[in-house]
């Protein structure tokens, strides 16, 4: 097995000891012990790709919603990619708010942010690619929509989960239907005159 395999496999089976202890435990009583008895590894393989719990919880979340968005890349809209993210954070529900009440709302909603922003920039270059708008102008756009999204999923993560992923989809889309493109459209014609 090559070492970047190797290295992969590593990270994983310590990213999966973490996720299925964060079900049952606080995120604050799990300790480096109990993931290397649960992986059958040494200390420093542990300290070798990890600083320390945190920065294995952040490359866990990080690797599955990149591996989420790398199913987005055939979305055409973008509440496509909104479903499938709600759909994540509700079926690792106990994981996703253990690591809200662990690393804090602030550094949660920036992982999914950093995310989220790809997936948005991915739908308005393909979506409206013939909409001429200067960059800083399309960027504060994806932006604001982007913050919107994001604040909106970590309340609904705290707040319970009472509607399900489509039902909060449907009210975001009917809430902002239209404005993304209509933002754009605003722009590029603000700029022209």
């Amino acid at each position: 097995m090559k070492n970047e395999e190797m290295s992969t496999q590593t990270k994983n089976s310590l990213a999966v000891a973490l996720k299925k202890r964060m079900e049952t435990t606080e995120f604050s009583k799990i300790r480096v012990s109990d993931l290397l008895k649960d992986c059958n590894i040494v200390r420093s393989t542990f300290y070798y790709y990890f600083s320390d719990i945190y920065e294995l919880l952040e490359w866990m979340l990080n690797t599955e919603l990149i591996g989420l968005l790398e199913k987005c890349d055939d979305l055409y809209t973008w509440d496509q990619g909104i479903t499938m993210l709600m759909e994540y954070v509700r079926d690792n529900s106990n994981m996703c708010l253990c690591a809200f009440h662990s690393i804090g709302r602030e550094s949660l909603e920036r992982m999914i942010y950093k995310n989220c922003y790809v997936l948005m920039e991915r739908f308005v270059n393909t979506r409206f690619s013939n909409v001429e708008v200067a960059a800083e102008d399309k960027a504060f756009i994806m932006d604001f929509y982007v913050r919107a999204y994001v604040s909106a999923l970590a309340a609904w993560l705290v707040g319970g989960m009472k509607k399900n992923p489509q039902e909060m989809v449907d009210m975001i889309e009917r809430t902002v239907s239209g404005g993304i493109e209509d933002a754009l459209k605003r722009s590029a014609a603000s700029r022209k005159s």
